[in-house]
């Protein structure tokens, strides 16, 4: 007996692995574009050009100091060890984030289990394959989301089994690993800062009810929440928005916006079509009682299903519960950097679509239990959604790939969005299609006529194309616009030196090393500009300022010793012969 239970223990493991394994494997297989796919938008930023990935005391300044745009740090950290292994070859860092991807989904099935929710298996399988979730797969920034959500559902699986029987100090050391779990969530991304009043939901639904010791229990995580989302808020506000106007409507309307944005994220969940990388943006300055029907329609709903919660509807109670709270951290009652561009995204949905998720597993499974063949359609029913949601996800991520896909996507989801058109604009400067990337700008900028970006980069679209006093009026207004960008006087200085204008073209370069010193173009273009000025000395100084922010940078390794050997030859030339000695 004791040996047919431990072979049935046994291949009861194998297959736990095996169905690990089949997530992880149809993950790789629908988001095979991803693994070939490049940077883009905000990895730049946030990877590529961030010099405190690329510092060695990066690690010490992403943890204790506010140099950061958010307080992430170990999200930053990990970036800042993956860079060390694939530096600037995004397949590296493709593979871990679809890893932390299909690792969530796997905690995701077991957690389903030990609350025991029906259609577990099927759920997670839902949750990796849905398309809304390529927004977080297949793009590296979004590190943040699929690291803090493996922690997440790690510290909500701990918890459940702290709840659970057994001896006291086992039950103490998953409390604490819990608590662990969750700290380093936030650490990751703190829009899992809900985790204190799901932790309470979980209980409910496993107990039936939320005894004083869970209350009692879930204190710290509720303390911790709280102090790591100050943190949160001040680096949004200070780092992050800087100054920068994300919202000026009041309480009325964040609160008719977020009644809207519940059911925008539920559309999404249910029928994932005409997805964007940036959505619309909603403006509704002054709400009226029309507004709030979206808020009353979710309200009426939350009565209803509570009116039913001691019937077998229960379950789509709790699925709505988890994920409007799910969604509280970004339904815009506070401000967000990325609410200047859209109310509403995709990869804000990551940790809610969960409880969709477990509803259709749930679904699929009740399916099951018909008598005769009808018990069939939910095995056929779940493979039609997996097939389904892997097609779409794989075009979604085929799109998510690279800029050049998904720039004239977006504008074509989204015509009025004055930054995809920007940033498509700013790919096609690089494809050197300058008329194009010049319509693209003003497009954006016929948008939104203040956006000092797209004049800055109609400028390099018109400096590249050979027409400087053009460019030289859109720099000028990107600087009346945001005073003291480097980039734009540097530039406006480069501008100047091809319309002929030298003297012009030093004042801008030098404005550029007032605002930052360091700044390299600007280094390099006026010791050029000093260069044909014959004045070598001043050449050599900026060049080798230069050389302190890019020691490897060859061709100004070759110019400045062409500039030395030229210094030697006027110094000989210039230095009296010595008398030669008497013979005598």
């Amino acid at each position: 007996m004791a040996n047919r239970m431990r072979e049935q223990s046994r291949q009861a493991r194998h297959k736990q692995i095996l169905a690990g394994l089949l997530i992880l494997l149809a993950t790789a297989v629908v988001y095979g574009p991803a693994i070939g796919g490049d940077f883009i938008w905000d990895d730049h930023v946030f990877l590529l050009e961030n010099p405190l990935i690329h510092a060695d005391n990066g690690l010490r300044r992403f943890w204790f100091s506010t140099e950061a745009t958010d307080y992430f740090p170990l999200t930053s950290s990990l970036l800042w060890f993956e860079w060390r292994l694939f530096g600037p070859d995004p397949t590296g860092y493709h593979i871990v984030n679809l890893l932390l991807h299909g690792l969530s989904a796997i905690l995701l099935w077991l957690l389903l289990r030990r609350l025991r929710v029906p259609g577990a298996w099927p759920a997670a399988l839902f949750f990796a394959l849905h398309p809304v979730n390529a927004a977080s797969a297949a793009w590296i920034s979004e590190h943040k989301n699929t690291l803090s959500a493996a922690l997440y559902l790690g510290a909500l699986l701990a918890f459940v089994r702290h709840r659970e029987p057994r001896r006291l100090p086992a039950a103490l050391r998953w409390d604490w690993c819990a608590l662990g779990l969750f700290g380093l969530a936030l650490l990751s991304k703190t829009s899992v800062v809900v985790l204190p009043g799901v932790l309470l939901l979980c209980v409910l639904w496993h107990e039936q009810k939320i005894p004083r010791q869970a209350w009692l229990d879930t204190i710290p995580f509720f303390a911790l929440a709280a102090a790591l989302g100050l943190v949160t808020v001040w680096f949004q506000a200070h780092n992050a928005i800087a100054g920068e106007t994300v919202r000026t409507d009041g309480l009325l309307s964040r609160l008719a916006t977020a009644g809207r944005a519940v059911w925008f994220y539920l559309a999404k969940a249910v029928l994932p079509a005409r997805l964007s990388f940036i959505y619309p943006r909603w403006d509704l300055p002054a709400a009226g009682p029309a507004d709030f029907l979206p808020l009353a329609a979710l309200a009426a709903t939350a009565a209803l299903l509570w009116t039913l919660r001691r019937t077998p509807a229960r379950g789509l109670l709790f699925a709505l519960a988890y994920f409007v709270l799910a969604l509280m951290p970004v339904l815009g009652l506070l401000n967000m950097y990325w609410m200047q561009f859209s109310l509403v995204a995709d990869h804000w949905q990551y940790l809610a679509i969960m409880g969709i998720a477990a509803l259709a597993g749930a679904a699929c499974e009740r399916l099951t239990r018909l008598p005769g063949r009808a018990r069939y359609a939910g095995p056929t029913l779940a493979a039609l959604l997996a097939l389904t949601l892997g097609v779409l996800t794989h075009q979604r991520a085929r799109i998510l790939a690279t800029e050049a896909a998904l720039w004239p996507d977006t504008v074509a989801r989204n015509p009025d969005g004055w930054l995809p058109r920007n940033n498509w604009g700013v790919l096609l400067i690089k494809q050197k299609k300058f008329e194009q990337a010049i319509a693209q700008c003003s497009q954006a900028l016929r948008i939104k006529p203040d956006y000092w970006v797209a004049h800055y980069n109609a400028g390099n679209a018109y400096l590249e194309s050979g027409r400087p006093e053009q460019a030289m009026r859109h720099y000028s207004e990107s600087l009346r616009l945001k005073p003291g960008n480097p980039a734009a006087l540097n530039n406006m200085g480069y501008a100047a030196a091809r319309a002929h204008r030298e003297d012009l073209a030093a004042h801008w370069y030098s404005r550029a090393l007032e605002v930052d010193p360091f700044y390299n173009s600007a280094h390099v273009n006026l010791g050029d500009l000093l260069w044909r000025e014959h004045q070598l000395e001043q050449a050599v100084f900026h060049y080798s300022q230069a050389l302190l922010t890019d020691p490897n940078d060859a061709e100004l390794h070759l110019k400045l010793a062409v500039i030395l050997f030229e210094l030697a030859k006027l110094e000989a030339a210039t230095t009296p012969p010595t008398d030669a000695p008497d013979p005598h």
